[in-house]
């Protein structure tokens, strides 16, 4: 059984709001951020990897990638970050086995909708999120843990 604690969507990524707020809270010890551009990228992957040392362990991985790194490599707690909603998908059809999603931050582009404060989706975004409810992931927009959050249903999503 692997001890997933948090899978969050946040375009910010590692930041205060998650090793300050999240991290404690759910006493999480690894943290896998599953984004490819920041996989592709050595200098600034090397740089955030190396943030966590002594006190928390950070791996970049691809969102194709991350179900078959988490089940050969997931000890202790854990939580898994996306920047977006496209790379929760990926995972998800690439056999990621998702029951919740976070949605901490989205920031707002052109043609989004908002959903909170903090959550701001588009056309696509919806049609990521609507598969994923249909597949029985449970959604919820909060930034803290400290906050009440805001259940994402497919009522919420219609407009």
């Amino acid at each position: 059984m692997l001890n997933l604690f948090l899978t969050r969507v946040d375009n910010r990524l590692v930041h205060g709001q998650v090793l300050e707020g999240w991290v404690p809270r759910l006493g999480v010890r690894t943290i896998y951020v599953a984004d490819e551009a920041l996989y592709e990228d050595d200098f600034n992957r090397t740089i955030l990897e190396a943030m966590g040392q002594g006190v928390i362990k950070i791996i970049v991985i691809t969102p194709a990638n991350l179900a078959k790194t988490i089940t050969s490599e997931a000890a202790g707690k854990f939580a898994v970050l996306f920047r977006d909603i496209k790379s929760v998908v990926e995972a998800f059809q690439a056999g990621f086995a998702l029951r919740e999603l976070n949605l901490g931050n989205i920031h707002p582009k052109p043609g989004a909708t908002r959903l909170t404060d903090s959550v701001y989706v588009d056309a696509n975004d919806i049609a990521g999120l609507r598969l994923l409810l249909a597949n029985g992931v449970r959604i919820e927009a909060r930034a803290l843990p400290t906050e009440p959050g805001v259940e994402v249903t497919g009522g919420l999503l219609e407009g």
